[in-house]
């Protein structure tokens, strides 16, 4: 199967409104929880202190082993900070968008299926399960801390880049698979 089959296929399903929304919801809320999962959002009991004033905006740098990369620090109020990496923010906008196409590649065929009374077979929701894995290449706080602890998570940070282009194959590849399935299915309902 070629690619630009794919892409086609995923642009007839995307012209339609319902998948257009079922795509945005599943991205918002997967962003979201990753962030909020892996600390990006921090919820913190104690304020902070008088002397940040909030809102606050600002742009600074993280000295990692791979060198220096600008980091992004919200204080949205006392108690809620926003702090991202371009990397992470990046590496989350990608597969975002990867799992939001997974989503709706699966309710389009679910409903194809459904409408066709053709075998189900695997809806291909997969891919989302290993794009939690990508947790390590960011900021390694949240309930992971809890989850892993310290330890764990320390050791698994270095391998975050890592994680994120693994993350980013396998959601590319549910999406070739599941066209692949939409057209097989398509192809039998015509023949």
């Amino acid at each position: 199967m070629k690619l630009e089959s794919t892409a086609r296929l995923v642009l007839t399903v995307l012209s339609h409104r319902k998948y257009k929304v079922i795509l945005t919801v599943a991205a918002i809320i997967f962003a979201l929880s990753y962030m909020v999962f892996t600390g990006i959002f921090i919820f913190m009991e104690k304020p902070i202190p008088d002397e940040y004033t909030v809102p606050m905006f600002r742009i600074g740098k993280i000295h990692t082993v791979y060198g220096d990369f600008p980091w992004i620090i919200a204080y949205l109020d006392r108690n809620t900070i926003f702090s991202m990496t371009m990397e992470a923010m990046a590496s989350t906008a990608i597969i975002s968008g990867l799992v939001g196409i997974n989503s709706c590649l699966a309710a389009f065929r679910f409903s194809t299926q459904k409408a066709c009374r053709i075998d189900k077979g695997s809806v291909g929701f997969f891919g989302i399960i290993p794009a939690f894995l990508c947790i390590f290449a960011c900021c390694g706080g949240g309930i992971l801390v809890l989850l892993l602890g310290s330890g764990i998570l320390t050791a698994l940070f270095s391998y975050g880049p890592i994680f994120s282009i693994v993350s980013i194959g396998i959601l590319s590849a549910g999406i070739i698979l599941s066209t692949k399935e939409i057209e097989k299915s398509q192809r039998s309902v015509y023949s």
